[in-house]
């Protein structure tokens, strides 16, 4: 199915279509027959043209509609002689990427179908409403559903954790004075290793405008900066770094995990142009409140080399962050 954004003057007439042949459906043991009207009657009042609205088109004809604002699902429609295909779910899904997280969605409480493709799609319940349907002036009972998406290891702490990720620091104690390199365990400081930089932030986040960052590296847009955010959940990994390189048992690379974060820092605080990498961070509005944690690669025996050459692992866990997020990379890294 092609989504596209939708325009009024070719596509008004189809959305009304579908919407005035589904909606009698949705209705169906929650409201009476006379709850029902026609989109054209009452776009303005539930201000449709406010949020965003996107079309779903099969082989060039239009199968259904979404449409967001911010952080909630306001609209979902498949006309019902194509319904059960899959449309429906593609235009939930590209409308969840789209909104800020948690997203959320109201649905009434008998209909069944959009309650259990929700509920697949990982919305919960949170709480049992009553509304009122403009116009129709017809009281109903509804539920609000929240989007908890399902842990992966790039949204969830405890699934970091089980993979081996540890002690999850505030950025910005790093940032500082660097108090936290010297608490770090010993292993960091003598091993190479890999690290994620996390944000706990629920809404998305604001950028801030500069011309350049480290000592002299031009800067991102605020337009670039937020074509690159990928909204899940109020804990994603925005970064994936390594430290050290694979070469031989006797290798004596000083840039362990420790160090590399010391100049990851260092290039934040714009004293230094060396590590470039990850720099989009630095732009973001509180970047001193984002998390890192970091996991040791100790065996270097050329045997083992996949699982324990960071640069190796890396590359890994940003192929496996991609599977999950439609090919695009974590937002701060610019290459795979």
């Amino acid at each position: 199915m092609n989504i596209k954004k939708f325009v009024f003057d070719e596509h008004w007439n189809f959305i009304c279509e579908i919407h005035d042949a589904a909606r009698p459906g949705e209705l169906e043991g929650s409201a009476p027959q006379k709850a029902f009207v026609s989109l054209e009657k009452c776009y303005i009042e539930e201000k449709l043209l406010e949020d965003k609205i996107y079309i779903g088109e099969v082989d060039n004809k239009i199968v259904g509609f979404v449409a967001f604002n911010s952080s909630n699902i306001t609209w979902l429609y498949v006309h019902p002689s194509i319904q059960g295909k899959g449309y429906g779910r593609q235009l939930l899904q590209f409308a969840v990427k789209k909104t800020e997280q948690p997203t959320k969605v109201l649905v009434l409480n008998n209909n069944s179908k959009a309650i259990s493709l929700y509920k697949s799609e990982g919305f919960v319940i949170l709480e049992s409403t009553k509304g009122t349907i403009p116009i129709a002036n017809v009281d109903v009972e509804c539920y609000r559903m929240i989007f908890q998406p399902k842990p992966t290891l790039f949204n969830n702490k405890d699934s970091m954790k089980e993979e081996g990720f540890k002690d999850f620091y505030r950025l910005g104690d790093l940032r500082m004075s660097f108090p936290i390199c010297r608490d770090m365990s010993k292993k960091s400081k003598e091993e190479d290793g890999v690290y994620f930089v996390v944000c706990p932030f629920n809404e998305f986040p604001q950028f801030i405008e500069k011309e350049t960052v480290g000592k002299s590296v031009p800067a991102k847009s605020i337009q670039e900066l937020e074509k690159q955010w990928i909204s899940d959940s109020p804990w994603i990994v925005v970064y994936i770094g390594s430290a050290g390189m694979w070469k031989s048992k006797e290798d004596k690379s000083k840039v362990k995990i420790s160090k590399r974060l010391k100049d990851y820092m260092r290039f934040g605080n714009g004293t230094t142009n060396g590590h470039k990498g990850g720099r989009d961070i630095f732009q973001i509005e509180n970047f001193d409140n984002l998390i890192v944690c970091y996991k040791t690669l100790g065996n270097k025996s050329k045997k083992y080399r996949d699982q324990y050459d960071p640069r190796t692992v890396e590359s890994k866990y940003i192929e496996q962050f991609k599977e999950f997020y439609d090919g695009k990379r974590p937002f701060a890294n610019q290459i795979d």
